[in-house]
């Protein structure tokens, strides 16, 4: 009788890939992104007219109220505005007593939020967004119609309690 020894075959094609895979989500999911926490926190608007403090709603989404505002008084209403009036108080969260001017951003990975909606609080016209940390103390914030091409960028300037 004859012994044979056998030799292992080197992994192939789809072995390494699941091997990987499973490297890669164990990787992921021990790591978090700091990017998707830094984003957190209360931020001044460029021209100082807010702070907007920025949290995470259920489903992992962004949201933004506006904590403090001087936009000067609101113009005065019709009665014909009665709908939008009943909008506008639906907005407004009476827990944090700020008005909801960001929702729903997605987190894209690498600092970068997208897919949600901003409000100008001024107006209260809607805008598709974006958001990018630039570094911990700022926050690019581009509101646009349709197309990011066709809108306007911000930066925002991490808040620490001093005015």
């Amino acid at each position: 009788m004859t012994i044979r020894r056998v030799r292992a075959r080197p992994a192939t094609g789809p072995a390494i890939l699941l091997l990987l895979g499973a490297l890669a989500c164990g990787a992921r999911a021990g790591a978090a992104d700091p990017g998707s926490t830094q984003t957190l926190g209360n931020w001044v608007t460029e021209r100082r007219e807010a702070v907007i403090q920025i949290s995470l709603a259920p489903g992992g989404v962004l949201e933004g109220r506006v904590l403090n505002i001087r936009l000067g008084p609101k113009p005065e209403r019709h009665s014909d505005d009665a709908a939008s009036a009943a909008s506008d108080g639906a907005r407004r969260d009476p827990a944090t007593g700020g008005e909801l001017i960001l929702s729903g951003m997605n987190y894209d990975g690498a600092g970068a939020w997208s897919g949600g909606i901003i409000r100008d609080p001024r107006d209260g016209t809607r805008y598709r967004a974006r958001l990018h940390l630039l570094d911990a103390e700022h926050l690019r914030v581009r509101g646009f119609i349709g197309i990011p091409l066709l809108g306007r960028s911000t930066v925002w300037t991490r808040y620490h309690g001093e005015h």
